[in-house]
C-alpha cells in the first residue's frame, strides 16, 4: 500500500521477496512491462523497508540514547549542585558531620553520573550498530534485455518437442 501510494501507481506490480539461503540477504524481484518502473519500484520498496525497520526499532518514541541523554544531563546537574553545596558548607560550617554528609552526597551523585555516562556510551554503540542493520547491498538496475518472453528458449523447446513428436509419429 505504501509503495502504491508513494509512487502513485494504480495497482501493485508483481513483487517477489525471497531470503537467500545461508545469508541474511533479501532479494526483491519486480516484474513489470516497463523496465525503468520495475527498477524504481524495487529501489523504493527497499527504502520503505529500511524506513519501517527504523520506525519499528524506535517505536515512534524516544530512543534509548535520548532517554539516557536526559538522565545524564540531570545527573550532571545533581553533581554540580551537590559540589556547590559541599563547597558552601566547607566555607560556612565548621561541623565535620554536616560536611561529611555533603561529601558523601557529592560522591554518590558523581558515581551515578559516571554510571549514566557509561550506559549512554553503550546505548550510542548499540544504536550505531542498529542503524546499519538493514542496508541496500545492491540497488536495482534497469535490465538491458527483457526477462520474459525468452524467445530463444521457447524456439529451442519447440524444435525439440516437434522433432520428438515427428519421430514418434513416424515410428507409429
Amino acid at each position: 500500500e505504501e509503495l502504491v501510494k508513494r509512487l502513485g501507481l494504480t495497482e501493485s506490480p508483481a513483487l517477489q521477496a525471497e531470503i537467500i539461503p545461508s545469508t541474511e540477504l533479501i532479494k526483491i524481484t519486480v516484474e513489470d512491462v516497463n523496465p525503468k518502473r520495475a527498477a524504481l519500484v524495487a529501489n523504493t520498496l527497499a527504502d520503505i523497508l529500511i524506513a519501517q525497520e527504523d520506525q519499528l526499532y524506535t517505536g515512534g518514541g524516544k530512543t534509548s540514547t535520548e532517554v539516557l541523554g536526559e538522565q545524564l544531563t540531570q545527573n550532571k546537574a545533581d553533581v554540580d549542585e551537590s559540589l556547590q553545596e559541599y563547597q558552601r558548607l566547607l566555607v560556612r560550617t565548621p561541623v565535620p558531620e554536616t560536611i561529611e554528609v555533603a561529601r558523601q552526597l557529592f560522591q554518590l551523585n558523581q558515581d551515578r553520573y559516571a554510571s549514566s555516562l557509561s550506559q549512554y556510551e553503550q546505548a550510542l554503540s548499540r544504536e550505531e550498530i542498529q542503524a546499519n542493520m538493514i542496508t541496500v547491498f545492491q540497488t536495482a538496475t534497469i535490465p538491458e534485455l527483457p526477462f520474459k518472453p525468452r524467445v530463444a528458449l521457447n524456439l529451442a523447446l519447440a524444435v525439440v518437442v516437434g522433432l520428438v513428436g515427428g519421430l514418434t509419429l513416424a515410428l507409429i
